[in-house]
């Protein structure tokens, strides 16, 4: 009948067995290397981008500050050219040439929101 050992028939299924199972822990050693060099990686730039958060935090603290001189410095144009038009609007009350830069320029006192909230009230 058959000719061929029965320990020769168990040895061969259980050696491919082995070989997959070699095959399968190696491409997961594999995976696990990779993701340890991938974490590596990414915590690398974790520190640069903090790095540089910082970095553009100091920078935007520096700007404040530069630019506080010049709003202070707009702030005080802008109130000297309000008192200006403001001065320009009481004298077109009596002056001709006056009213007709007012009409011109369609200069007109604006309303503070005070006020506006009072006169919807009423």
């Amino acid at each position: 009948m058959n000719e061929q050992p029965r320990s020769l028939s168990v040895h061969v299924p259980l050696a491919f067995l082995l070989m997959a199972m070699s095959i399968f822990f190696a491409s997961q050693i594999g995976a696990a290397t990779r993701t340890t060099s991938t974490i590596k990686w990414q915590r690398e730039n974790y520190d640069k981008q903090i790095k540089q958060l910082g970095e553009g935090e100091k920078n935007l603290k520096e700007q404040i500050e530069k630019n506080a001189e010049l709003v202070e410095q707009s702030t005080k144009i802008q109130e000297q050219y309000t008192k200006l038009l403001n001065d320009v609007l009481e004298l077109a009350k009596s002056d001709k040439d006056a009213q007709e830069i007012v009409e011109k320029w369609k200069i007109q006192r604006s309303t503070p929101e005070g006020e506006k909230k009072a006169g919807e009230e009423k």
